[in-house]
């Protein structure tokens, strides 16, 4: 389990934000061996603006994840983000490196 907030100053098209992340995320392991590489993934984010209509969006997520060894890991997976008005469907496949 995993969890982070985050204060955020943004330019977006010429306009100055700020906005408040919240994120937190599981990973379960999915096989019984000693290495544990098959596991599944979900996380939310949500996403809060200071000013004016405090709701910006909400990302939903779950996948399928492999470790390919203690550095390298592969994601697949579908997520949805909520908008105010609208939302939008994904797939994505994701590679995570550790140096």
């Amino acid at each position: 389990m995993n969890h982070r907030y985050r204060f955020e100053q943004r330019f977006v098209e010429s306009d100055f934000k700020m906005r408040l992340r919240y994120f937190l995320g599981l990973n379960i392991p999915i096989t019984k061996k000693n290495n544990n590489n098959l596991y599944f993934s979900t996380y939310n984010e949500i996403f809060l603006n200071i000013e004016s209509a405090v709701f910006d969006k909400n990302r939903v997520y779950g996948g399928i994840g492999y470790h390919i060894n203690k550095n390298i890991r592969i994601e697949a997976g579908y997520m949805n983000q909520f908008f105010e008005r609208s939302s939008r469907h994904q797939f994505n496949i994701i590679t995570f490196v550790n140096f």
